[in-house]
């Protein structure tokens, strides 16, 4: 017999215009949100030992999670490393939590049994407001980031052109390869830098503004004072409205044609040194920005895209023979939306990008 249980989600967004202020300050934000999950791994562990012994068995799962933009491509790929991104997922006697860095600060997510929920969140932000910043798994985690960012400049063609056109449309947006330039200095990007950036009286919390949301078998009255309890183990003072940071996105300009290249000759010596010498496939995006995502012209281009997908794969792929892998689909950034071509192939794609303009 199949039983409902009374579950309830939790987010909450902590702004803080220090989080993104920097590459290097980006960087640091990462590393607490992943130190964070490290630890909070060890508190699962012993949820899960107690439960096992009262004879029930729970999964533990982690995972990492980026966003991510729908396409056989993941345009914020390093956001693919940044919010990219890369907070650990854990499960355990049915709650989930995640903790991970986002380009405006942190985002705390909670969800599970709904009697249980407000428990975990307090443990999970207690971790936040009082973590233990081990300098051995501070050294453990930077090794994790620090390949990831190596990782990227080897990675398929297409992801590149995806995450080179978010990279040239957001404002503000730190390159993968400022990441790794600042994950690489030891001196920079130390256990006490990390301390003095994350700990009571450092920049990344001392000034927030939270968006909290609830959502399932919770009422309203118990929503409140869990998210009152939530803000005030964090001893944050409010972040001001002229200080919050206020996501942008380029205009481009009608009628002209902007080109954005890369290469591994294009990249720092440090960049340079990890991109894969063998190589030889290209990718070309070309990106039509519409405006505003307003209804219901974003449906129609929407359905446009949809009905480009058979003839533009039949041209490129089939008749032409131009690209082993194209797509057509719609881009969401920042609340623009724009139509977008892909295509990847072995030559230096000059027919496809002649094609795909015209």
């Amino acid at each position: 017999m199949h039983r409902r249980h009374t579950k309830a989600h939790f987010r909450l967004d902590l702004t803080t215009s220090a989080a993104y202020q920097s590459p290097g300050a980006a960087v640091l934000a990462h590393l607490f949100a992943q130190l964070i999950s490290d630890e909070l791994n060890e508190y699962s562990y012993h949820a899960q030992v107690g439960m096992s012994s009262c004879a029930q068995s729970y999964a533990l799962h982690m995972h990492c999670t980026c966003t991510a933009h729908a396409l056989p491509c993941t345009a914020h790929a390093l956001n693919m490393c940044m919010c990219m991104s890369h907070a650990l997922h854990t499960q355990v006697a049915g709650l989930d939590y995640l903790v991970s860095n986002t380009s405006s600060g942190l985002s705390i997510r909670v969800e599970g049994y709904s009697h249980r929920l407000p428990l975990l969140l307090a443990k999970v932000v207690a971790r936040l407001a009082e973590a233990q910043l081990c300098p051995e798994r501070f050294a453990v985690q930077l090794d994790l980031v620090r390949r990831g960012y190596v990782n990227f400049f080897s990675d398929d063609p297409i992801r590149h052109a995806a995450y080179n056109v978010t990279h040239l449309l957001e404002l503000p947006r730190w390159h993968v390869s400022e990441y790794l330039a600042f994950a690489s200095n030891a001196d920079a990007c130390s256990h006490a830098a990390l301390v003095a950036f994350v700990r009571p009286g450092g920049a990344l919390l001392a000034q927030t503004f939270a968006e909290a949301l609830w959502h399932g078998n919770t009422s309203a009255a118990d929503a409140a004072d869990a998210t009152r309890g939530a803000l005030a183990a964090l001893h944050g003072a409010p972040l001001p409205p002229s200080q919050r940071p206020a996501p942008r996105l380029l205009q481009l300009p009608v009628g002209v044609e902007v080109v954005m290249r890369q290469h591994a000759s294009l990249l720092g010596a440090e960049s340079a040194r990890h991109a894969n010498p063998d190589e030889t496939n290209s990718a070309v995006e070309v990106y039509l920005q519409i405006g505003p995502d307003a209804r219901p012209d974003s449906l129609l281009l929407e359905l446009l895209a949809r009905c480009l997908e058979q003839p533009v794969y039949q041209q490129l792929r089939t008749e032409e023979q131009l690209g082993y892998l194209v797509h057509s689909g719609v881009r969401f950034d920042h609340g623009v939306v724009g139509l977008r071509l892909l295509t990847t192939h072995y030559s230096l794609l000059t027919t496809h990008y002649s094609l795909l303009t015209t």
